[in-house]
């Protein structure tokens, strides 16, 4: 057994205890680790079956229990038409461990599809994420979104520990406020990864991947990465996005999105340099000047 507890106190299992467990429990045939190198472990294998799947291991039980929750509730809502996606083949939350379905394609951000086909890759991505969005879900949360967004800066600058420049934070204070810009507006569900490396493309279908970050959201949040990356690079993918998206959000192009990219940079910045992710942190600066 894992000892997933003490995984929360930054004693953690190594590699071979991880696929051993897995083995045991599921019969499953951890081949190769295919993680670039994040927070969560996974690996590339056989089911008893013969068929392929992925082994997750999350050194936190939030991330856990926030893809755990997605993959087990809100996909299975959403029609498989609409994307290839990942089903949930077993979990334990005990081990901090998801055993999930294998899902067609490649990644979009390879660079290898044709334009036309990014056209049509972001137009089907934003009849995922329309579908996504309009869950019915509840929000627990006793803190609303005008009040949940200056805590979120926050909670950022807390944890800097010097990596923000005074004037970031003053910047970024001015353009959250007091977080009444999103008085009227709700949390939905959302990925909060949403970009093209977790998108995959077989040719025909788009298949959507690692939600271990989904959670009840601001909707900005799921195109924020788009709107700071992609898009900027070619505008057009935009409009075949929002095409398939159905609606052109109020909140696209106001303050409320200067905001979600404020918070996004300085969470870039502070959690990039922690976990000393170069790119991440020079995204976020890039976001901020």
């Amino acid at each position: 057994m894992i000892d997933h507890k003490r995984n929360a106190d930054k004693s953690v299992p190594d590699d071979n205890r991880i696929t051993a467990c897995a083995s045991r429990r599921w019969q499953f045939d951890a081949q190769r680790r295919v993680d670039p190198g994040g927070s969560c472990r996974v690996w590339a294998g056989t089911c008893s079956d013969g068929s392929a799947a992925f082994l997750k291991w999350h050194p936190q039980r939030r991330s856990w229990r926030q893809e755990e929750q997605a993959l087990r509730q809100w996909l299975p809502q959403i029609a498989q038409e609409l994307a290839n996606r990942p089903e949930l083949l077993d979990s334990s939350e005990q081990e901090g461990l998801l055993l999930i379905s294998a899902v067609a394609g490649e990644p979009v951000e390879s660079g290898t599809d044709s334009e036309q086909e990014l056209h049509i890759i972001h137009r089907q991505t934003g009849v995922f994420l329309r579908e996504l969005h309009r869950l019915e879900v509840v929000d627990e949360d006793p803190v609303a979104l005008s009040k949940a967004m200056p805590e979120r800066l926050q909670g950022w600058i807390d944890k800097a520990d010097g990596v923000l420049e005074d004037d970031q934070i003053v910047q970024a204070t001015k353009c959250i406020g007091d977080g009444s810009l999103f008085a009227n507006d709700r949390r939905v569900a959302c990925h909060n990864d949403y970009q093209p490396r977790n998108w995959l493309w077989d040719g025909h279908r788009l298949g959507i991947i690692d939600f271990e970050h989904a959670h009840l959201n601001h909707p900005g949040f799921d195109l924020v990465r788009l709107q700071v990356g992609t898009w900027q690079e070619s505008p057009s993918l935009r409009e075949s996005f929002l095409d398939g998206y159905g609606q052109y959000p109020d909140w696209l192009d106001d303050e409320r999105m200067d905001a979600i990219i404020t918070l996004f940079a300085i969470g870039c910045v502070v959690w990039g340099t922690q976990h000393h992710q170069e790119k991440l942190v020079e995204l976020g600066r890039r976001c901020l000047a």
